[in-house]
């Protein structure tokens, strides 16, 4: 056990992910994600903002 190497943050956020990403708007968010309350979310829908009806 003495040979096993601690994980810096950068490693860390890399392999168990960095939570949500912060966003302004859905162009900073991938594909899937809408942005709500300054966060990237998934989304069942492939069209983020107000449904028109």
């Amino acid at each position: 056990m003495k040979n096993l190497k601690k994980l810096n943050r950068q490693n860390q956020i890399r392999i168990h992910g960095g939570g949500p990403r912060k966003c302004l708007d859905e162009n900073q968010c991938n594909l899937g994600e809408c942005c709500s309350g300054g966060s990237c979310i998934r989304s069942p829908y492939p069209i983020c903002g107000p449904l028109l009806e």
